[in-house]
């Protein structure tokens, strides 16, 4: 599910960087930066990175499970789970190509800023979790910002961050499923 949500955001950059750039090929990929091993995983230059950094619960959104009745049965399912992700775009090229990369981090806050949410209906939208992503710039600190690439194992390049708020974890799986109540006599002899 986190997956055909970054793959639908990073196609859909991928379409516009073609407009905006005059592009034949893909340049946004998802991907971390380095492999388990140390090695670089992105083996190619010239290419936008999208590495997720984490995932936190949304704090504003609470949802509660429901019960539905049906066919002589009461099922309950758990409530959907509201996730923000926090995705680094960071510009992979070459030293001689630092303008190159910083054009291109441009690009990524221009297709943001373009598109400040994206809907299941919106071009080319096709992740069932995609009812409405809502997209917000991060702010790192001179701290924070060294403590995400040491984490990361990788070296600056440049980068920006942004937070995909209210993606939804529903697995719509039956919690319990009981018989109806039904035919319920009060009695009317009991004192």
């Amino acid at each position: 599910m986190i997956d055909e949500v970054l793959r639908q955001v990073t196609g859909s950059m991928n379409q516009f960087f073609r407009v905006r750039f005059g592009l034949s090929e893909d340049v946004v990929v998802l991907s971390s930066l380095v492999n388990h091993d140390g090695s670089p995983a992105v083996l190619q230059d010239n290419k936008i990175v999208a590495t997720l950094l984490n995932i936190e619960p949304e704090k504003i959104t609470t949802a509660t499970g429901g019960q539905f009745s049906g066919a002589g049965r009461t099922s309950s399912v758990n409530a959907p789970v509201y996730v923000n992700l926090h995705v680094l775009f960071s510009g992979h090229f070459p030293a001689g190509n630092y303008a190159e990369a910083l054009r291109f981090i441009s690009g990524v806050i221009a297709f943001f800023q373009a598109n400040v949410t994206m809907q299941r209906n919106d071009a080319g939208a096709q992740a069932p979790e995609l009812d409405k992503l809502v997209f917000d710039m991060q702010k790192f600190t001179y701290l924070e910002l060294n403590q995400v690439w040491g984490m990361l194992g990788a070296k600056h390049m440049p980068s920006v961050c942004y937070r995909i708020r209210l993606l939804s974890v529903n697995e719509n799986q039956l919690r319990e499923q009981r018989p109806a109540v039904s035919g319920v006599q009060p009695d009317m002899n009991r004192v």
